[in-house]
């Protein structure tokens, strides 16, 4: 009997390739604006042909039209570095899209933080101190 794998190659090169994008988008770009660029998420298709590839812009919570044209000008070439530097047979249409879910929970996340902070400050000052009660 056959043992199901666990993890398909497109959940594992997924996992590669997320490092990978970060450090041609981090580093080997020459536009100026990719700088700020921080890849969140990649997305392969099960045949391999097509990857997704979810960025957000560090310090803005907003898309930026830029930032946008020169990811969709770069996306020829990251393709053709992923498959140079992961030897892949098989060349994967890049497609960028701004991450809004991730922008999203990061402003979900710093609201909780700010409330348990709130409700904190509110109980310290409603405990009594143990020395005035002697």
């Amino acid at each position: 009997m056959r043992r199901q794998p666990q993890f398909t190659r497109a959940e594992r090169l997924q996992h590669l390739m997320l490092d990978e994008v970060s450090r041609i988008v981090g580093g080997e770009l020459r536009s100026p604006i990719t700088a700020h660029v921080h890849v969140t998420h990649v997305r392969l298709s099960g045949d391999l042909a097509h990857l997704r590839v979810r960025y957000v812009i560090e310090g803005s919570d907003e898309p930026s039209e830029k930032a946008a044209e020169a990811l969709a000008r770069a996306a020829a070439f990251v393709a053709r570095s992923l498959a140079r530097g992961m030897q892949l047979r098989r060349v994967p249409m890049v497609v960028f899209t701004f991450d809004d879910e991730f922008v999203r929970l990061r402003r979900i996340r710093e609201l909780l933080l700010q409330e348990q902070a709130a409700k904190e400050a509110a109980g310290e000052d409603e405990v009594p101190d143990s020395n005035e009660s002697e």
